[in-house]
This record gives C-alpha cells, sequence and structure tokens, in this order.
C-alpha cells in the first residue's frame, strides 16, 4: 500500500509541473494567435486557454488516481514474483 502511495504522489507532481509548463505555452499561444486572428481567432485562442487550465484542474487528480492504482497493481505483482522466485536477499554490512 505504501508503494501505491509512493506512485500516487509522485505521478501528482509530475502531472502538476507538465500542467504549469502546459499552462504557459497553451496561455501564450492564445496570446499569439489572439493577436495575429484578431476578433476570429479570439474565441480559439481562448479556447486553447482554457485547455491549459483544465489540464491543469484534471490531469492532477487522474495523474494521482492512474499512479495508485499502478502502483497497487505493480507492487502486488512484484510480491507474486518475488514469492515465486524465492525473494531477494540482501546483506548489508557496517564500515
Amino acid at each position: 500500500m505504501s508503494w501505491a502511495k509512493f506512485q500516487a504522489i509522485f505521478a501528482m507532481i509530475i502531472m502538476a509541473v507538465v500542467g504549469i509548463l502546459q499552462l504557459v505555452v497553451f496561455s501564450s499561444l492564445s496570446s499569439v494567435m489572439t493577436s495575429i486572428g484578431g476578433e476570429q481567432a479570439a474565441g480559439f485562442g481562448g479556447m486553447i486557454a482554457g485547455i491549459g487550465f483544465v489540464g491543469l484542474l484534471i490531469g492532477i487528480p487522474v495523474a494521482g488516481a492512474v499512479g495508485f492504482v499502478g502502483g497497487l497493481v505493480g507492487g502486488w505483482l512484484c510480491n507474486v514474483v518475488l514469492k515465486w522466485i524465492g525473494g531477494i536477499k540482501l546483506e548489508l554490512s557496517h564500515g
């Protein structure tokens, strides 16, 4: 379960970074389209800026959910395989 939580948090952090970059790119593209295209392109430019906002707001929770499920399945699969092959022996020494 802790691996699934880690995967969920990590996926949300990655999606937040990607979402912020997407927001910046789409907002800049929206401004360029509006300035070049005039009134006809203003609506489309607004839609492109909206895609950046929606991607940021929806993408983070979706990435968390997908990361959690992926971590849950991956952790379970790892445990099954390790039990099947006999586990991993780890020897640590101090010094």
